[in-house]
């Protein structure tokens, strides 16, 4: 209604967007060299850390456009117009009444606040140790559609493997909260899992109503009810995961190559006494294909050349009529059918009877298998491992008390005093290499990082001695998230997106609170700099309050809800945020304060100053008009503006 207050809102606009762009952008920045280590990661870190994080920046980036742009175009939209400040809420007075009487207490005996800096570093201290980790980093999805696979001993018969499967598929079945089972046995012709017949995998689905943990364990405990069947129960997502990083999770491995598996195993037990000699290096495993029994036919030469066959016949009669011998294909429909020379069932239904197979020799007369060959059931191995065209053998074990890398250059001395023969030679894998200078690079990048922190705060401190007494106290805003992680436990991916959120949040609340002080120090008339710390903190009140209050209200749900399926990161997340708010809150409102009035001094206008328009007075002046309120706490602000 009245054109000199519209032309007011827009300086009250513009003037907040420049008050406050300096640090916004020094925040964002900070946030974004903390996140600059996590491009070093690998492994399963590395699989998953950067993708969260790089959509963490581009949503840090666009709240940060948001803030410089849309928000002051919305202010002027629902301010426009009115003739008078918006009313403080009745809480708000309250809060603001509250913090009067302490914050001045507080300030007049800075032992308070140093004493609660110091109680959030050794909360801090006590409890990290106590943090666990565990064993990924990625959380268990609760998936319904579980995966149970498991494994019979090495030599079982489909007939068998399918009787026990189809068993406990009507078991599981019958549970309650199961909604439907599927199975398969042994391999598909062509299929890409190099498994025998005694391997098995079971599909289960869960209802929507059926409570998951307790499910879950029923299926585990039916499963377990089969004694010599290695089993385990996992879902989809959390299988694919770990086929997709392949890791043996050792730090050390030995491998032997040769093509006499006598020999493999003999040198396979030799490197394992060696690498548990060499200090620091626990539980060496030899990791050997399991042997299962076999059918072993050996030609009698004697007997063979007097009946007048050669030995390569009888190999190929007695695989012919026990294993099959493919010789050609059917198309019909465009299908393919193999066409298999293979013996009657009964003809290999025992030993006696794969014995008693006749032979044809060249002459046309039928001679038994038993008669020129020596047939018997011995072990033997359920696969054969290769790399390239030489079969080798594992040794792995892991380091503890030590650094991998100076115990892995021991055990490469410790493996030259092991003679081979030849054509057999044994490696140590050089993935610790490769650790090593990962290891490496995460730390350079860390040192960079902090190094590039500590410059942008003297920056937007212009004080070095500020700099750095924020930078090494900064941490102590996290402690809250600290506490919370032993609550969610243990540490996985969104704890460490959460710790990231309250870093951000802390080093915004900071780096807005002291460019305030120093906004009130270099244009204000007093000198008292308590009383301007104080009204610097009132100042800043409400948009701490509210912004952690807004934040708890968002993740509220995934506190309610807990771990529920869906909820595996967000939880996590949650509970280490809300948790840390408390203490990023108490270190905005009462250490800063404490802080910049004990290390701070009044100094020159920075960048973000100079960039500001030659008419900021008379902006400030017109600001003024619409901000006053009668409470003293925006008035004098712009007041002092306008004398500056």
């Amino acid at each position: 209604h009245h054109p000199e207050l519209a032309s007011s809102s827009e300086a009250v606009a513009v003037h907040g967007t420049v008050e406050t762009r300096g640090p916004v952008v020094y925040a964002t920045l900070a946030l974004l060299l903390a996140l600059l280590p996590i491009t070093a990661l690998h492994g399963e870190a590395g699989a998953f850390v950067p993708s969260i994080a790089f959509a963490f920046v581009i949503a840090i980036l666009v709240s940060l456009l948001v803030a410089v742009t849309f928000t002051p175009l919305l202010s002027l939209v629902v301010f426009r117009g009115r003739d008078r400040a918006p009313r403080i809420s009745p809480l708000m007075a309250r809060v603001l009444a509250l913090h009067s009487k302490v914050g001045s207490c507080l300030l007049e005996s800075p032992r308070s606040s140093f004493g609660t800096l110091a109680a959030l570093l050794m909360v801090g201290l006590v409890a990290l140790p106590f943090v666990k980790r565990g064993d990924s980093l990625v959380p268990s999805f609760k998936d319904r559609s579980v995966l149970v696979h498991w494994e019979a001993a090495p030599g079982t018969s489909l007939t068998e493997m399918s009787r026990i499967t189809a068993r406990a598929s009507q078991e599981i079945g019958a549970l309650p909260g199961i909604g439907g089972v599927g199975a398969h046995v042994g391999r598909a012709v062509g299929g890409d899992q190099i498994v025998g017949t005694g391997s098995g995998e079971m599909w289960v689905t869960m209802k929507s109503s059926a409570a998951y943990a307790k499910t879950l364990q029923s299926i585990g405990s039916v499963v377990s009810g089969y004694p010599g069947m290695v089993h385990t129960v996992i879902t989809y997502p959390t299988e694919r995961i770990q086929h997709m990083l392949n890791s043996t999770g050792r730090d050390l491995t030995v491998r032997i190559f040769g093509d006499d598996f006598a020999v493999l195993n003999s040198k396979a037990a030799e490197v394992a006494k060696v690498l548990g000699a060499v200090k620091g290096v626990r539980d060496p495993k030899i990791h050997s294909a399991p042997l299962e029994p076999a059918l072993e036919v050996k030609v009698n030469l004697d007997a063979a050349d007097k009946v007048g066959i050669k030995p390569g016949d009888v190999r190929r009669a007695a695989t012919t009529l026990v294993s099959g011998l493919t010789v050609g294909a059917l198309f019909e429909e465009q299908k393919v059918f193999d066409v298999v020379v293979v013996g009657q069932p009964a003809t290999r239904a025992s030993l006696t009877a794969i014995k008693d197979l006749t032979i044809e020799s060249p002459t046309g007369k039928h001679v038994r298998l038993g008669d020129v060959a020596d047939v018997a059931i011995a072990p033997g191995l359920s696969a054969i491992r290769h790399e390239d065209v030489s079969r080798y053998i594992d040794v792995d074990a892991n380091v503890s008390g030590r650094a991998t890398e100076s115990a892995a250059a021991d055990a490469t001395d410790a493996l030259k005093g092991i003679s081979f023969p030849l054509q057999h030679r044994a490696e140590l894998l050089g993935d610790y290499a490769q650790r090593r200078n990962e290891r490496r690079e995460f730390l350079v990048l860390s040192v960079a990082a902090a190094l590039g922190i500590f410059l942008l705060l003297q920056s937007a401190f212009r004080s070095w001695r500020l700099a750095v007494v924020v930078f090494v106290t900064l941490p102590a805003s996290l402690v809250g998230g600290v506490v919370g992680t032993l609550v969610a436990a243990p540490f996985s991916l969104g704890s460490m997106v959460g710790f990231f959120a309250l870093f951000a949040l802390a080093a915004r609340s900071t780096l807005m609170l002291i460019g305030r002080y120093r906004e009130l120090e270099l244009h204000e008339s007093t000198t008292d700099r308590a009383e301007l710390v104080l009204k610097g903190t009132r100042d800043s009140i409400a948009p701490v309050l509210l912004t952690a209050a807004g934040i708890a209200l968002v993740l509220l749900p995934f506190l309610v809800f807990g771990d529920a399926a869906g909820f595996e990161i967000a939880h996590r997340l949650a509970v280490v945020v809300v948790c840390g708010l408390v203490s990023t809150t108490l270190f905005a409102l009462v250490i800063v304060p404490a802080l910049y009035l004990r290390f701070g001094r009044p100094t020159e206008p920075d960048v973000w100053e100079l960039l500001e328009p030659p008419e900021r007075a008379p902006v400030a002046a017109a600001a003024s008009q619409v901000s006053g309120n009668g409470d003293g706490v925006q008035r004098t602000t712009t007041a002092g503006r306008d004398n500056q």
